[in-house]
């Protein structure tokens, strides 16, 4: 979906400004302004694609106009299409020498204002595509790096279940037979390489843009070696293949480099040799260049096979991205042909070369050369040595899954916010074993609230990806009201680069999902724990001993509750289920979840319009995002990965394929439901809704705020309801997505008119409220259509079919356009009734020439004969004239005003509003935004919403507000809404 392109329409006639609108306000964003300077303003701030700038006006005229954009850096390419009713070849001429592209005429031809603004637009993006063909390849490359990207974060799905299972069995008090620790702990160390390997390969963007950093720090070379043989080694296979350790016994012990990268690079040449040898040898030889009294040193690593070979021109392409040799041929041959390309940039970055050797049959030797840091004289010695070409030694499973102890921290408090309540769920299975006291909120404004009412956290985790308000939305909006204590964000998007670009928006930490409990646990250690006094340290623990509660966080003879919510589930240690049962609480919040994603999904689909609507695209992207989610929480992977390919759609607005696809995914997720039966508080009827004894008070109270407009009155009750059925739940989010979108009356209607007991809400039609406001319609009254009122009308000196059929038959823009000339007109009568003279003559002049062409426009000719001859007489200055024909146009204009008006008040007449005392608060701050802005569309909306109602106790604000709309004064409005 293209983004739309935006007009800036300058014209000192409302009438003419409200028509050019209403003909090209389908295909564009308008703003809209009456004067030059605000014109220039506008134009420097908006930098519109086109501008449609009216020649003959008061103060700047277009040409004045013109000049100004020209001297403008900013706003000198911008092209502007002149509007003037006058034929004067010269002015056309001057027109053009200024640098106009174009002219349209006024009384404006719908057809033809449509298509020289359409090849305009199509000229300038033309010019937009030609001009960026650098940013286009850019976006290739991108496109490319995101492919790895999310294919990697796929695998973090089944990696997230592999390292979890271990860890809680590594975690438990199972009686575990020595092999089986042993065992589970290779498959720990080996799955963390793996998820560290796989954030490697997330790096490529940028070490390909040469923003990816080398990080030096120390290490052991045992350690290193150790855990790239671990990882390796299993790759044989079945193959008849002998692995070689080549390591002296005097090669340093402790290093400096960067050892991560090493191991990288390690994984990628060995993964090769296993990958393309058959039979034979494989052999990994590890020495040094230099002399040990120095700083440094060249460490260098030769990985030689017995496989395949290559010839020379594949030796030409070997570390070009994505090449492979052996398509077509060994097709068996798994890998992506990244893993050389990675590497050899990789070398680069540390200042190394690279050297290979291969002949085709016989095999291939990389070497590489490295220079890294000096620590001390130790060496690594001959016992060492030893147990590494024996592939005894391991560092990694003896580093990861192990036990750790859980401090106990009933003084902590965490807030949790997150859209999906299942991913809420989880996350306070993670930390119950603290015992702290958590707080949950769906929505960045929710948590926005929460800050707002005094409440302060140790620390708040912060989804990133969530509807409407993201987590760094949220998290800028708090750090502007001054909250300064720790924010966390959670995301399962695991690019490195992400922490910088999250510390730079005002969090404290980052934690990758799926969440690692010791990541976690560092995270709280340091936030919370060692933020305390250690008397307040001291006393917990002795709390917790008296308690009986075990190191590890796991409830020895005491309740094993702790936060708030989420019981203990079966099997699993720290609160998690067992490997082989999904816990029932966890199922009823996916249960809930899905039932929302369902609703704005179907409520999306009935909307027409949805593929040109931003908003509502990344909303899409949001909900199946977190469809993905809890569908992988409750094990559901082909659902799962069925619905992170359409968040990948929604990212790439592929309408076409969300539009195909996502109903064969609502079906299979509802089939799902169904299959799970009812939740666990739906089951025993409306128990849950029971429970919560005072909930229809409650809903009575929503309403009450509702309808005086108290945002956060209104939440606050809703976020205390805590029992809910389904049902219950998704008419609580149906009502705070009203809340959200400044919809008061439909949320009032909604908490008044739902039923818990039957979980039902009445069917639609007006509030009771709404029908008493409302004036009773006389009897057997039925309106007349738009289009039934005007043919049923007649006004001498208009025609209304003629003037319809400029507007191409759109009803609506007709009445608006006529609305805004009767005001517009009246006033310009007003001021042409006063004597002309040399002195007046010009001003004169240019009110008359707008009355001809917003008349002929409407179909108001008789009005714009009379106005063109007055113009003509001023154009030679013919006073006599003038003064002998002006009394009498000005009394036919009149008239035709006091016609329009009165045709305008029984169409009005014949539509009765419902009443109400005042306008809403919310709507008129969006009219004074809109108004602020020059925004056509915005204004429409906020007046259409405004003028629902007739209002008993407004002080005639709204009329002056439409007067002041149709007269196109935004300036005057704002001042009117913000001044009082």
């Amino acid at each position: 979906m293209d983004k739309q392109n935006s007009l800036l329409i300058v014209d000192d006639d409302a009438s003419s400004l409200m028509e050019l609108a209403s003909i090209l306000r389908q295909d564009y964003k308008i703003y809209a302004v009456k004067d030059g300077k605000p014109a220039l303003e506008k134009a420097d701030e908006a930098l519109p694609d086109l501008i449609l700038l009216d020649v003959v006006m008061q103060g700047m005229n277009g040409f004045e106009v013109l000049a100004e954009l020209k001297k403008n850096e900013r706003t000198k390419h911008i092209p502007v299409i002149f509007i003037t009713g006058m034929s004067d070849l010269e002015g056309e001429r001057e027109g053009f020498e200024k640098g106009a592209v174009d002219y349209i005429r006024k009384p404006f031809d719908a057809i033809v204002v449509k298509h020289r603004v359409r090849l305009q637009i199509q000229i300038v993006n033309l010019q937009r595509d030609l001009g960026s063909a650098v940013e286009v390849a850019e976006a290739a490359n991108q496109s490319k790096s995101s492919f790895v990207a999310n294919m990697s974060h796929e695998i973090r799905t089944p990696m997230n279940a592999i390292m979890g299972i271990t860890d809680i069995l590594l975690q438990s008090d199972y009686d575990l037979c020595g092999d089986v620790t042993i065992g589970l702990g290779k498959i720990y160390a080996s799955s963390q390489m793996l998820l560290n390997l796989i954030n490697d390969i997330l790096d490529f963007s940028k070490i390909e843009a040469g923003r990816l950093d080398i990080l030096p720090s120390k290490y052991k070379i045992s350690d290193m070696i150790s855990d790239a043989i671990n990882l390796n080694v299993m790759r044989i296979g079945s193959k008849p293949i002998e692995f070689k350790l080549d390591i002296p016994d005097d090669i340093p012990a402790n290093l400096i480099g960067d050892e991560l990268r090493i191991k990288q690079i390690l994984n990628n040449l060995l993964s090769n040799a296993f990958k393309y040898t058959d039979s034979g040898t494989v052999t990994l030889s590890i020495s040094h260049e230099a002399d040990m009294t120095a700083d440094d040193l060249t460490l260098v690593l030769v990985v030689s096979d017995t496989g395949y070979g290559m010839t020379e021109e594949q030796l030409d392409m070997l570390f070009e991205e994505y090449s492979r040799f052996d398509e077509g041929t060994r097709p068996s041959i798994e890998g992506t042909g990244l893993g050389l390309s990675i590497m050899r940039l990789l070398v680069d970055l540390m200042h190394g070369n690279v050297h290979v050797e291969s002949e085709p049959d016989k095999g291939t030797t990389v070497t590489i050369r490295l220079p890294q840091g000096l620590i001390d004289r130790e060496v690594l010695g001959s016992d060492a040595a030893k147990e590494l070409r024996e592939f005894r030694l391991s560092s990694a499973e003896d580093k990861s899954g192990g036990k750790f102890v859980r401090e106990y921290m009933p003084y902590g408090s965490v807030l949790v916010v997150d859209d999906i309540d299942t991913n809420l769920f989880v996350a306070m299975r993670f930390m119950e074993p603290y015992k702290l006291r958590i707080d949950t909120a769906n929505s960045g404004q929710e948590a926005i609230d929460l800050v707002s009412s005094g409440k302060v956290y140790d620390v708040i985790f912060m989804d990133h990806m969530m509807p409407d308000m993201d987590g760094i939305e949220a998290t800028g909006h708090l750090r502007k009201l001054g909250y300064t204590a720790p924010i966390v964000a959670l995301t399962a998007n695991a690019m490195t680069g992400q922490a910088e670009m999250f510390l730079q928006n005002g969090f404290d930490e980052f934690i990758s999902k799926p969440i690692d409990m010791r990541h976690l646990d560092t995270v709280l250690i340091k936030l919370i724990r060692d933020k305390q006094p250690q008397d307040v340290i001291d006393k917990a623990r002795s709390e917790a001993e008296e308690l009986g509660i075990a190191v590890n966080g796991s409830s020895v003879g005491g309740d094993g509750g702790g936060g708030s919510g989420g019981s203990g589930g079966s099997g699993g240690s720290d609160g998690e289920p067992a490997p082989d049962e999904v816990d029932e609480e966890l199922l009823d919040s996916f249960k809930e979840d899905a039932v929302k994603a369902l609703a704005f999904l179907d409520e999306l689909f009935g909307n027409i319009g949805w593929h040109e609507d931003e908003t509502l695209l990344q909303k899409y992207t949001t909900t199946v995002h977190g469809l993905a989610g809890i569908l992988a929480w409750i094990k559901e992977k082909d659902l799962s990965v069925f619905s992170k390919s359409l968040e990948q759609s929604g990212r790439d607005k592929d309408t076409d394929r969300i539009e195909a696809e996502t109903p064969a995914l609502m079906s299979k997720v509802r089939e799902l439901l169904e299959k799970l039966g009812p939740s666990s508080s739906d089951a025993a009827g409306t128990a849950s809704d029971a429970d919560d004894a005072d909930l229809s008070e409650k809903l009575a109270l929503i309403a009450e705020r509702c309808a005086d407009y108290d945002r956060k009155g209104a939440l606050d009750v809703i976020s205390s309801i805590i029992n809910r059925t389904v049902a219950t739940a998704s008419v609580l989010e149906k009502i705070k997505d009203f809340i959200n979108d400044s919809e008061y009356d439909d949320a009032e209607k909604t908490a008044k008119e739902y039923t818990p007991a039957t979980g039902s809400v009445f069917a639609a039609g007006p509030s009771a409220a709404d029908s008493a406001a409302a004036a009773p319609p006389p009897a057997g009254h039925k309106p007349l259509s738009l289009r039934e009122f005007l043919q049923s009308r007649e006004i001498e000196g208009l025609n209304i079919k003629k003037g319809l059929d400029r507007f191409e038959g759109a009803e609506k823009a007709y009445i608006k356009t006529l609305r805004a000339y009767a005001a517009s007109t009246l006033s310009i009568i007003d001021e042409l009734g006063e004597n002309v003279d040399e002195s007046t003559l010009e001003k004169y002049k240019i009110k008359v020439h707008g009355i001809k062409g917003a008349s002929y426009d409407l179909g108001a000719d008789t009005v714009a004969k009379h106005a063109e001859e007055l113009e003509n007489a001023a154009n030679i200055s013919d006073f006599v004239f003038i003064i002998n024909h002006n009394r009498a146009f000005l009394k036919l204009a009149y008239k035709l005003v006091i016609d329009i008006e009165e045709m305008l008040a029984d169409l009005d007449a014949d539509n009765p509003k419902p009443k109400k005392d005042k306008p809403d608060e919310v709507l008129l701050a969006k009219l004074s935004v809109a108004c602020d802005n020059y925004s056509m569309d915005e204004v429409d909306a906020a007046m259409t919403e405004i003028e629902k109602y007739e209002y008993t106790d407004d002080d005639g604000l709204v009329a002056r507000l439409r007067k002041s709309v149709d007269l196109m004064q935004f300036p005057q409005i704002v001042k009117m809404l913000t001044e009082g």
